[in-house]
């Protein structure tokens, strides 16, 4: 990898691997922790500040369980897959449960064991 790290150049791919992880739900010292590399190098590479290999697109998907299919997807700007429709969902309840009181929570709870 050739260090560029004064050099910003967003692309696509960097927009791309910020998003997998954002849809995981992983900060970037979690993802480097699961990619086995710093958590610099994840934040150079969704920056703009390292140039993104195809090893480091591997590890990136491996990390966030998304398939090489999924990543074409992402870097066409095309449709939401289920998943990424899923973690909208999921971020929109946490919110929501964040916001009721405790005992409203509690009931939901008890509901949701049910399932």
């Amino acid at each position: 990898m050739s260090k560029r790290t004064k050099i910003v150049i967003k692309t696509k791919e960097a927009e791309a691997l910020k998003k997998l992880r954002e849809i995981r739900g992983l900060s970037i010292r979690k993802l480097a922790d699961l990619m086995r590399i710093s958590h610099t190098l994840v934040n150079h590479l969704e920056v703009g500040r390292a140039n993104i290999s195809d090893q480091h697109i591997h590890k990136f998907l491996e990390a966030t369980n998304f398939s090489h299919q999924e990543w074409q997807i992402l870097l066409k700007g095309g449709v939401k897959s289920k998943k990424q429709e899923r973690s909208k969902i999921l971020e929109e309840c946490i919110f929501i449960l964040g916001q009721l009181p405790e005992f409203k929570m509690q009931q939901i709870h008890q509901i949701m064991k049910k399932f």
